[in-house]
């Protein structure tokens, strides 16, 4: 697996190339997401600038270069297996929005961006991320409805919690029999939770406090024996 060192205090990223021959895919890769500029200037061994903390158009693309440094897009691209785990956090200068390629990360396992200055919505392409078991996206100003497909995934701990997300708890949270956590409080969701949840049988915390829930707490989930926190 590669490695990518996001340096948040110094304001720089490093990205850590398994090998010199990979440079095209490089390239390709930064053609689609920062343009060919800067793409020519990496072929051609120009050090890449530095984004200064004081230049908003640059901070627009921090998330993607964040990215880049953390999964190695280079390999990424050519071998998408190796591409398990990424963790951005406490940086407000990573701002922006998570990109739909997220999604071509089929071998994620660990998806971790806290305390960053993201918005938008998180994409629905994140359920091709069929491996992923931890899922957290806390403390941003992500908002938007929670993605369906995140019901589809085999998640062991989601903490999706102090951002804007609105909308209704999906119903097919109940598919997800694998959880433990479902941490979703601070946020702006509505309507009831569902009864599906009843169905989480391993689940030992489930948080959906200061939100704007109506009704009442279903009987289904008397069901959960291994529930401690609510």
């Amino acid at each position: 697996m590669q490695v990518g060192v996001l340096d948040a205090a110094a304001n720089r990223a490093f990205i850590l190339l398994a090998s010199e021959h990979h440079s095209h895919w490089k390239v390709q890769e930064l053609q689609v997401l920062i343009g060919n500029t800067e793409a020519h200037d990496l072929m051609a061994g120009s050090p890449r600038e530095v984004p200064q903390r004081h230049s908003p158009q640059r901070h627009s693309r921090r998330l993607l270069d964040a990215l880049e440094a953390h999964t190695t897009w280079t390999d990424c691209i050519s071998t998408p297996s190796t591409c398990s785990d990424l963790t951005i956090e406490n940086d407000a200068t990573v701002t922006g929005k998570i990109p739909t390629s997220l999604g071509t990360l089929t071998a994620l396992n660990n998806l971790k961006l806290l305390n960053l200055a993201v918005t938008g919505s998180i994409p629905s392409e994140i359920g091709k991320c069929r491996l992923l078991t931890k899922l957290l996206l806390s403390e941003s100003s992500l908002g938007g409805a929670l993605p369906t497909e995140l019901g589809e995934l085999p998640l062991k701990d989601m903490r999706i919690q102090e951002n804007s997300h609105s909308g209704r708890l999906p119903t097919e949270f109940g598919r997800l029999t694998e959880i433990r956590w479902m941490l979703l409080s601070l946020n702006s969701l509505s309507g009831t939770i569902p009864s599906s949840v009843g169905r989480c049988t391993f689940l030992e915390g489930l948080s959906v406090r200061n939100n704007q829930l109506t009704g009442t707490i279903p009987t289904e989930l008397g069901q959960l024996t291994a529930l401690t926190t609510m």
